[in-house]
């Protein structure tokens, strides 16, 4: 072992040790010391005093021992012996494979180096004897843990979450939990456990209301499709292939079901887009035409294109259904990707919008005398059977959105298959 080096002014001994080996054992022998065992960024351990130390004792504090008894894992064994007089000791650890084992009267404590954070490990192991105290203070989150109390020793836990956990308390021990997965634990198990406990759920981690709950934004570019088979290339070229952000999206969502890595869920949604038509003159129906043609009194020859504008506006009412994968268990953190199958009603049907201005946009002035002219059709627009894909870190999405089903017929040019592309923001 190294030396230690003194802080004079805070009778406070440090020594930097390595306490990342796979697997750390900490086994106290105790007299009254009280002992912080510390998860932080760092490894070293400490001890002070308000009388004067003794350093020629000091490496016999801590001695670190290789441990064979299992030759297929390497444990390393921290055996903490202080005196009496050593009135406090810190072991600050990255380690997050951990057993505790405190044998006598020693005040341990378990938390963290910053006491807002939650305690993270892989597996953590207590057991106290012998008047034995052990506190684990901070909120803990772990694979595995093991909670042991024997011969009048006392272990408090404040609160964990653990894919598996084993609680054992002795007759003439205490052992307190306050919360376990998320669970207030009753008062008659928090005074006195006489039994064994061992738990394996099928999907251990629970997840409230709260976590389940989605509201969810969407707005997207919205680009209409059609089937090259039904129409010439001439027709493509006109179809209202405009590409704008006309498209937005509102939804109510709640996880039937929900894992540490998977949720099905089903909601509520409301679905509204507007179509701006690239060729200024089209209509739906069964024809095609020029209501004002380019040579009427409201039009200005080879220019009147500038004036017209025509837009087709739909609403849904939607029922979405999701399959998203999390590859955090905390579903709001990290990468997520899912497919949703969306399904909608139309509300009131689709309502086109044509209309003609001459107001010069570019110099502000009339052309002629200023002419006006809006022309609403309602037309009768199909359900809505919807794939969308998406991909996201956090509470943000990246998505793209396709129809199955033809919004409706428009004769002249065949189907018009809305794809969305655009992003997604989870409340």
């Amino acid at each position: 072992m190294s030396a230690f080096s003194a802080m004079a002014q805070q009778q406070r001994l440090v020594q930097h040790l390595d306490l990342s080996s796979p697997m750390l054992l900490i086994f106290a022998t105790g007299n009254t010391n009280q002992i912080n065992i510390v998860q932080d960024t760092v490894d070293y351990v400490s001890i002070s005093s308000l009388v004067p130390l003794d350093t020629a004792c000091l490496p016999q504090i801590f001695l670190l021992q290789e441990l064979e008894q299992l030759p297929e894992v390497d444990v390393t064994r921290l055996v903490v012996n202080a005196p009496a007089n050593v009135d406090q000791v810190e072991i600050h650890l990255r380690n997050t494979t951990l057993g505790i084992t405190g044998n006598g009267r020693s005040d341990i404590r378990v938390t963290s180096a910053n006491p807002d954070d939650t305690l993270v490990f892989k597996s953590l192991g207590v057991n106290a004897m012998h008047y034995c105290y052990i506190g684990i203070v901070s909120p803990v989150k772990t694979k595995s843990i093991t909670l042991y109390s024997m011969e009048h020793g006392s272990v408090y836990c404040t609160a964990y979450w653990a894919d598996n956990y084993f609680e054992s308390c002795e007759p003439t021990a205490i052992l307190n939990i306050s919360s376990r997965n998320g669970e207030k634990v009753e008062g008659e198990d928090r005074r006195l456990i006489t039994q064994s406990f061992r738990y394996k759920p099928k999907y251990p981690t629970r997840y409230p209301a709260k976590d389940r709950l989605h509201i969810s934004l969407v707005g997207a570019l919205l680009q209409n499709m059609a089937n090259p088979n039904e129409i010439t290339f001439e027709q493509y070229l006109n179809l209202p292939i405009q590409t704008t952000l006309s498209n937005w999206q509102v939804e109510l969502g709640y996880d039937v079901v929900c894992r540490p890595h998977f949720a099905f869920t089903m909601g509520l949604g409301y679905d509204f887009a507007r179509y701006h038509y690239r060729d200024p003159y089209s209509s739906i129906g069964t024809e095609l035409y020029f209501p004002f043609g380019p040579t009427t009194e409201f039009g200005t020859g080879g220019d009147s294109l500038k004036y017209w504008h025509t837009d087709l506006t739909s609403q849904h009412l939607t029922l979405p259904i999701s399959f998203t994968y999390y590859s955090q268990t905390q579903h709001y953190n990290g990468f997520h990707a899912g497919l949703d199958i969306i399904a909608g009603i139309p509300i009131g049907g689709a309502v086109q919008h044509e209309r003609y201005s001459n107001y010069d946009d570019m110099t502000f002035n009339d052309l002629h005398t200023p002419n006006v002219l809006n022309n609403f059709n309602r037309v009768d627009s199909n359900i809505q059977f919807d794939f969308r894909v998406r991909v996201g870190w956090g509470r943000w999405n990246v998505m793209a959105q396709f129809s199955t089903i033809k919004l409706m017929n428009y004769l002249w040019a065949g189907k018009l298959l809305p794809l969305r592309i655009g992003l997604e923001l989870n409340l």
